[in-house]
C-alpha cells in the first residue's frame, strides 16, 4: 500500500472515540519501564493524535536485577515512538521490592526507611522529588504516597491510566496506595472530577493469550483463571467484573509487527529480549479497562453507623490487603464491618446537597460471599416537584454478589438515605452514590465476525458476514448503519439487520454506523476482499 493510500485508510479508519479525548491531559501510572506499553501500548499513538498532554510517571526505578539508568534511557526512547517527550516523562525513584521485616513497604509504618532489594533506601535518578522540591526522599510509605499525591494534585489530569491489582507486588502497591490518594485527593478537590481507567499489565499482557494476527486482529480475551493465583474471582480485582470492562478502539495505524509502533516501542527495552512474544499478547483489537467513577457524591457525603468503622465507606479503596506479596491475597482491610452484637446495622448518610442521582452501588466484602442474603431496606429522603418526599427500597444482596447495582429511577433530589441489613456479618468494602452524569464516554464500534473491524479483508468466496454494533452504553440512541464508497457498484454490498450480504464481484466499500440522534458518535470500518 503506497502512502498515499495508507493516509487516505488512516482518514478512513476513524472511531468518534477519540474526539472525546481531545485536548485532554492524560496520566499513565505504572511501577515499571515497560509497563506503560502493556498498558497502554495499544490505544497511546491515538491518544497522541489528539492530545499532546501526555505524562507518564514510573513509581519505582526498576532495579530488582536490572539497571535502572539503562531502563531509564529505553523508557524514553520507547515513548518517543509515540511522540511524547522526555519532559512528560515522572520518574519517582523508588525501589522495585524491599528487603524488610514488615514484608513489603504497605505493610510498614508510614515514617519507617526500607532498604530495597537494590541496595537503596533513598531516591534517585532525577525523581520527581528532586525536581520539584529539590530534595531527595527515603523510601518510606508516607513520601511515597505523597510524592504520588503531588504529581496528580500538581498536573490535575483530565484522564488517569493506572495498573491494578496484578501478581506483581509493585503493581499491586503502586494500585492500592494510587486508589487511598485519590479517595484524599477527590474529597479534596471540590470540581475534580477525572476519569480513571483501572487495567492489567501481566493477567491481559505480559501472561496475555498469544493470538496475534495482523489481518484480523482478535480481542481482548478473558484470561485463564490458572494465572489468577485466585480462581474465585474473573480478573485480579475481586470487584471488576469481565461484562463491566471498557473496550476501547485502538491504534491499528500501519498494523503488521515490523512498522507498528507497538512493536518498534518495546523493542527499544533491549532488557525484554522476548519483545516479539510480547507483543503477540499484547496487540489486540480493543484496549480493556475498568472506569472507576469519581463522581460518587459520597465521598464528600456525611456517614454515621450503628457500628464499625465508617470512614471505609467512602474512601475510594473498594480491594485492600494485609499480605501485599501473598500470591492470593486476602482481601481484607478497608472494610466497614458492623459488631457482632449490632443485630441490625444501620447506615446514615447525609449530603451535603440535595442532588439527583441515578444509581446506588453496594460492594459487599469477599469474605462473606457465602453467607446468607442479606436484606437491605431504604429509606431515601429528598425533595421532588419542589415538595419534601420520600422512597423505600428493598434490595437483596445474594450470596457471591460481589457487586449490587440499583437504580433510582424516581426524579427525586435526595438529601438523605437510611439504610438497615438483616445481616451483622456481611461487610461493605465501598458505597457509590453515582450522579446523574454521564461517566462513560459515548461511542459506538463495528463488529465482524464477533471482533472489532478496522481493515478487515475478506476471502475470495465468503459472501455473508456477521456485522454487530456494539455500543459503550445501553442507554445510547437508536444506531443508523450504511455502505458508501461501493468497488464496483452499489448492488455490490448489502447490510441488513446483523449480515453483510455480498455479491461475487464485490471488491470494497466503507461501512458506517452513528448514533441517529447524534451523528458525532460514529465508527467507520474499511471492508475489503482480497
Amino acid at each position: 500500500m503506497c502512502g498515499k493510500e495508507n493516509l487516505l485508510l488512516m482518514e478512513l479508519l476513524k472511531n468518534s472515540i477519540w474526539n472525546h479525548f481531545r485536548e485532554k491531559s492524560v496520566l499513565i501510572i505504572v511501577p515499571h519501564q515497560d509497563d506503560e506499553l502493556f498498558l497502554c501500548g495499544t490505544i497511546l499513538g491515538c491518544l497522541r493524535k489528539v492530545t499532546k498532554k501526555i505524562y507518564v510517571a514510573f513509581t519505582t526505578n526498576g532495579d530488582c536485577g536490572n539497571n535502572f539508568y539503562v531502563r531509564k534511557k529505553e523508557s524514553i526512547k520507547a515513548l518517543s515512538v509515540y511522540g511524547i517527550s522526555k519532559k512528560n516523562i515522572i520518574f519517582m525513584g523508588y525501589g522495585d521490592q524491599y528487603k524488610s521485616e514488615y514484608g513489603h513497604m504497605y505493610h510498614a509504618p508510614k515514617d519507617a526507611v526500607l532498604m530495597s532489594k537494590a541496595g537503596f533506601d533513598t531516591t534517585y535518578g532525577n525523581e520527581s522529588c528532586m525536581i520539584v522540591n529539590g530534595i531527595q526522599h527515603k523510601y518510606t510509605l508516607d513520601n511515597y504516597m505523597n510524592d504520588m499525591l503531588q504529581i496528580i494534585d500538581f498536573l490535575l489530569p483530565d484522564v488517569i491510566f493506572c495498573n491494578d491489582l496484578d501478581w506483581h507486588p509493585e503493581h499491586r502497591f503502586a494500585s492500592l496506595v494510587f486508589d487511598r490518594i485519590m479517595g484524599i485527593l477527590l474529597k479534596k478537590r471540590e470540581l475534580y472530577y477525572p476519569e480513571i481507567y483501572k487495567g492489567f499489565v501481566y493477567f491481559l499482557g505480559w501472561d496475555g493469550i498469544l493470538d496475534y494476527d495482523k489481518s484480523h486482529l482478535e480481542n481482548t480475551k478473558k484470561p485463564h483463571r490458572v494465572k489468577l493465583g485466585d480462581k474465585r474471582f474473573e480478573i485480579g480485582n475481586p470487584y471488576f467484573l469481565w461484562r463491566d470492562r471498557i473496550a476501547f478502539p485502538v491504534d491499528i495505524e500501519e498494523n503488521f509487527f515490523f512498522k507498528n509502533k507497538l512493536y518498534r516501542s518495546i523493542n527499544k527495552y533491549h532488557f525484554s529480549q522476548n519483545a516479539k512474544r510480547f507483543f503477540y499478547s499484547m496487540m489486540n483489537s480493543d484496549a480493556v479497562f475498568w472506569l472507576r467513577e469519581t463522581n460518587n457524591i459520597l465521598l464528600k457525603a456525611s456517614i454515621k453507623v450503628s457500628s464499625g468503622n465508617a470512614k471505609y465507606l467512602n474512601d475510594f479503596v473498594i480491594a485492600d490487603t494485609s499480605a501485599i506479596t501473598e500470591k492470593i491475597m486476602p482481601f481484607d482491610r478497608s472494610v466497614w464491618y458492623p459488631s457482632s452484637c449490632d443485630k441490625n446495622p444501620k447506615i446514615n448518610i447525609e449530603l451535603d446537597k440535595a442532588t439527583e442521582v441515578s444509581r446506588l452501588v453496594f460492594f459487599r466484602d469477599t469474605n462473606s460471599l457465602t453467607e446468607k442474603e442479606c436484606l437491605i431496606d431504604m429509606k431515601i429522603r429528598g425533595i421532588k416537584a419542589g415538595k419534601p418526599c420520600y422512597v423505600k427500597i428493598t434490595h437483596t444482596i445474594r450470596k457471591y454478589d460481589i457487586k449490587s447495582v440499583i437504580n433510582i429511577d424516581e426524579k427525586i433530589k435526595i438529601t438523605n438515605i437510611d439504610i438497615c441489613m438483616n445481616a451483622n456479618k456481611v461487610g461493605l468494602s465501598e458505597i457509590e452514590i453515582i450522579e446523574k452524569k454521564q461517566s462513560i464516554p459515548d461511542f459506538i464500534k463495528i463488529m465482524i465476525n464477533g471482533i472489532y473491524a478496522y481493515r478487515y479483508i475478506i476471502n475470495a468466496d465468503e459472501d455473508e458476514l456477521s456485522v454487530y454494533v456494539k455500543k459503550s452504553a445501553a442507554f445510547l440512541d437508536d444506531v443508523a448503519k450504511e455502505v458508501s464508497d461501493v468497488s464496483p457498484h452499489k448492488g455490490a454490498v448489502l447490510w441488513r439487520d446483523d449480515k453483510i450480504f455480498l455479491s461475487k464481484n464485490f471488491k470494497s466499500c466503507n461501512l458506517r454506523a452513528y448514533l441517529k440522534n447524534n451523528k458525532q458518535v460514529y465508527d467507520i470500518v474499511r471492508l475489503i476482499r482480497k
